[in-house]
């Protein structure tokens, strides 16, 4: 019995991937962003406050 017995594990092991693509994809934009924010330390900030 492999990991295609059922569509719930199908389902879930694509849910598993896209989780680690996700977090892979975070982890290598987090030195891009980090430069971003010492450069103007406000304007993550003010993002998140210009929506509400």
């Amino acid at each position: 019995m492999g990991i295609t017995h059922c569509p719930l594990c199908i389902g879930l092991a694509v849910l598993c991937v896209v989780r680690a693509t996700a977090h892979g994809t975070l982890l290598l934009s987090l030195p891009a962003l980090e430069a971003l924010w010492l450069k103007r330390p406000g304007a993550l900030g003010m993002i998140s406050t210009a929506a509400h």
